[in-house]
């Protein structure tokens, strides 16, 4: 009896490190990053439609170092803004992750500047998806010349690959 409840959790953890989520308010399904929850951010910033990711504490470790993931929606209005951003930077900056049409953006348009990674995916109905996430982890303490690589890219990449509309 023991080794049938141990195979069955086991079996359910294995499923909920690789979950589908489904997002009703962004219009979106995909797969939450391994290591990474999905929490309420209160209050979330006005108007917005927004998942937001923290990675899972474990351990000591202090959540609120540790890398987080912000998905919101973009109505017609902001992504022609951001679109018409994009236009005018010198450079080139659409790619292709999995099936989807991605500009990255060198930095967050706002007070984050280049400290933050910004990916906008159109949807094609003239809307958007926008995900940022930190560029460098940020510990007290930590000069701004000692700080090290978030490694979100990877998270955002794996993210956007396995995104559906």
């Amino acid at each position: 009896m023991r080794f049938i409840i141990l195979a069955c959790f086991s079996i359910i953890l294995a499923a909920a490190s690789h979950s589908r989520a489904d997002s009703a308010d962004l219009g979106i399904t995909y797969t939450v990053p391994d290591g990474f929850i999905i929490q309420d951010r209160n209050p979330p910033p006005t108007g917005w439609k927004e998942i937001y990711m923290v990675q899972e504490k474990k351990g000591n470790a202090n959540q609120k170092h540790s890398p987080e993931l912000s998905i919101c929606s973009f109505d017609e209005k902001t992504t022609a803004r951001m679109l018409g951003v994009a236009d005018q930077m010198q450079g080139t900056y659409k790619t292709q992750i999995g099936s989807h049409s991605v500009i990255v953006l060198p930095g967050f348009p706002g007070p984050y500047g280049e400290d933050a990674f910004f990916y906008i995916v159109p949807r094609g109905d003239g809307t958007s998806i926008g995900i940022t996430a930190p560029r460098f982890l940020s510990k007290p303490g930590i000069s701004s010349n000692d700080r090290h690589s978030s490694g979100m890219e990877t998270v955002i990449e794996t993210l956007v690959a396995t995104m559906a509309f």
